[in-house]
């Protein structure tokens, strides 16, 4: 597996578009129209990701590769002061479906532990080794529950 691209989503950065998501995320510039493909985010996933980072600002949240099959998005919460506290939630959206907790067998976040890794090594906000929770849902059911959640 190539090594997955993660990048940061801030509200500027999402009013921006994909190509600033993508040159955020790539390091060369022959990189961002490969980072263009895998980190684009269809209607319900940016309206997700605004309303999440609108509403929940101790909430850090990563869009992940497409191609990593590592879930769509990693949320960290950055409320405990210590990196070592930290875990990470795994979203994988589904239109329609109620919220579950998915296990790493599921097709769609087989490789969340390397996405959560790479998170880490991107960003510094959690440990690479970080304990994560993997979520799927509908984007307001999920939406929802993290709103309510004191910590993610």
């Amino acid at each position: 597996m190539h090594a997955p691209l993660v990048v940061r989503l801030t509200l500027p950065l999402l009013r921006r578009g994909e190509l600033a998501l993508a040159r955020a995320a790539a390091s060369r510039r022959a990189d961002v129209a490969v980072a263009r493909r895998v980190l684009a985010c269809a209607g319900p996933e940016r309206r997700f990701a605004r309303a999440l980072l609108e509403r929940k600002a101790n909430l850090w949240l990563l869009r992940s590769d497409q191609r990593a099959f590592g879930g769509d998005f990693v949320v960290v919460d950055c409320s405990p002061a210590r990196v070592e506290d930290r875990a990470a939630l795994v979203l994988e959206l589904k239109q329609g479906a109620p919220v579950a907790r998915a296990g790493p067998s599921r097709h769609q976040v087989r490789n969340a532990a390397a996405v959560v890794a790479a998170a880490a090594r991107a960003t510094g906000a959690l440990r690479p080794d970080a304990p994560f929770e993997v979520l799927l849902g509908d984007p307001d059911a999920l939406l929802a529950r993290l709103a309510r959640a004191r910590r993610a």
